[in-house]
């Protein structure tokens, strides 16, 4: 078999193995067919086990008899090296989907607060913390929107109601 075929023949194995682990993962099969990094990753590592191999073979580790088994190897190697690699980065993955299931509201509304309260605003930071404490876990509303509304009820200022409105989705 030539090195071309050999090349071929462990890049369509990784592009399989590929397709199997991001399957397994959660993927969706059209969006992960026209995702370039899925054709590309098994090119890079089945390159790399090239490489392994014409160094083993070029340093005369081997007898050059034993060509074709040095390559098969080496190729080997590169896609057992891909598979670690793509099984780490989904499982990353699935990490922080799992997190921001978890927690991404909870985090996003008090950025809300971080953000766009200004310092002198304390009074819409208690509301906040109030509308947060009525539910039993805070990770289950996401505030879209405040608006504040001043009124002021006695002249000079001496009395001002303020009405803080939240639209939140629960």
């Amino acid at each position: 078999m030539s090195s071309f075929k050999q090349f071929l023949q462990f890049y369509f194995i990784g592009l399989i193995f590929s397709l199997i682990i991001l399957l397994t993962f959660g993927g969706r099969f059209f969006e992960i067919l026209i995702n370039p990094a899925f054709y590309i990753l098994p090119v890079v590592f089945s390159v790399v086990g090239f490489v392994i191999g014409l160094i083993i073979y070029e340093i005369n580790l081997r007898r050059p008899e034993k060509k074709k088994k040095i390559f098969s190897i080496s190729y080997s190697i590169g896609i057992l090296a891909l598979l670690v690699v793509l099984s780490f980065l989904l499982w990353n993955n699935l990490n922080q989907v799992k997190h921001k299931e978890n927690f991404g509201n909870i985090e996003s509304n008090r950025a809300v607060m971080k953000d766009w309260v200004y310092d002198n605003e304390e009074y819409i930071r208690i509301a906040f913390n109030r509308l947060e404490s009525e539910f039993t876990n805070p990770n289950d509303f996401d505030l879209y929107a405040f608006s504040l509304e001043k009124k002021t009820l006695l002249s000079m200022g001496l009395l001002t109601l303020l009405i803080i409105f939240t639209l939140y989705i629960f």
